[in-house]
């Protein structure tokens, strides 16, 4: 066995301490600049945040780093959000974790969220909801494309399945949204469909809130499994989804370490698909920071 001096380990400990100092010192210069370019656009009259913008920053992560790479993405995105005093954490994995919506930090979120009001969601608010999706979406869609992801939701889904849909909205508007059921051929399932989260508010935790919910009503309902989709190219819902606690399902084939369902909604619409158990009456989250 090669003897290591004392001198040695201190000295590598030396090196790592200075690569920590210069990688905070980057991710501040890369929330300042990301904070400016935020500011650029809305001085354009343009949303803060482009969300195809930030899936390409994921993916950069995601080639370079693997999975855990989108981890560390989202936690460079969330910086430039959060206030320069609050640190994020990583999102902690765990079946058997309580939610707390005061966990994640960060006075901004707190007040967003006390501003916001719960509700289930109501067949009046179906035009609202199609022309946030329209209006949401511009930035990373052609106003060609937005309407046409409008089309995913027809006014059936809130005729049929506003009792399990959810809004959230403060007193000028909604804010968000999750638009989900209960499966009709069976006991056990349950389906979350559409979410939409206002760009002005993304990194708020908005979308965890209106899953947590879903999940809590869903479990009420005795419902045991909760499913999922999204395309494979969009790395921050993955991302998001496994720190909801869900499980990517087997695909058949693998695209960038990701198992892909091919032609799953159609001829060339891939989709990534995820499923979560919960437990009937009581619903256990990880702590998603």
């Amino acid at each position: 066995m090669t003897e290591v001096s004392f001198s040695a380990v201190e000295e590598q400990r030396a090196l790592i301490a200075g690569m920590d100092r210069t990688i905070a010192a980057l991710m501040r210069q890369r929330a300042g600049a990301a904070r400016r370019l935020g500011e650029l656009r809305t001085a354009m009259g343009w949303p803060r945040s482009e969300l195809a913008w930030e899936n390409e920053a994921l993916r950069r992560y995601r080639a370079e780093l693997g999975p855990l790479g989108v981890r560390l993405g989202l936690l460079v995105l969330e910086m430039v959000r959060d206030s320069s005093d609050v640190r994020p954490d990583l999102p902690a994995h765990g079946k058997d974790l309580a939610v707390s919506r005061s966990s994640r930090g960060g006075r901004m979120e707190q007040e967003v969220d006390a501003a916001l009001g719960l509700r289930q969601a109501r067949v009046s608010d179906h035009r609202m909801i199609v022309g946030r999706v329209q209006q949401w979406w511009s930035d990373s869609r052609t106003p060609d494309q937005a309407r046409e992801l409008s089309l995913l939701l027809p006014r059936l889904f809130l005729q049929f399945f506003s009792g399990t849909s959810l809004v959230l909205e403060d007193d000028a508007d909604i804010r968000a949204f999750l638009i989900g059921f209960y499966a009709a051929d069976n006991d056990e399932e349950a389906y979350i469909h559409f979410v939409g989260v206002d760009p002005t508010l993304r990194g708020q935790g908005l979308a965890r809130r209106l899953y947590t919910e879903f999940l809590r009503r869903a479990a009420g309902a005795g419902r045991r499994e909760v499913r999922a989709i999204t395309s494979p190219g969009n790395t921050g819902s993955i991302a998001f989804h496994q720190a909801m606690g869900f499980t990517l399902e087997p695909g058949d084939r693998e695209v960038d370490g990701l198992p892909v369902c091919v032609d799953y909604d159609g001829p060339g619409q891939d989709r990534v698909c995820f499923y979560r158990k919960i437990v009937p009456d009581r619903v256990c989250l990880p702590v998603v920071r």
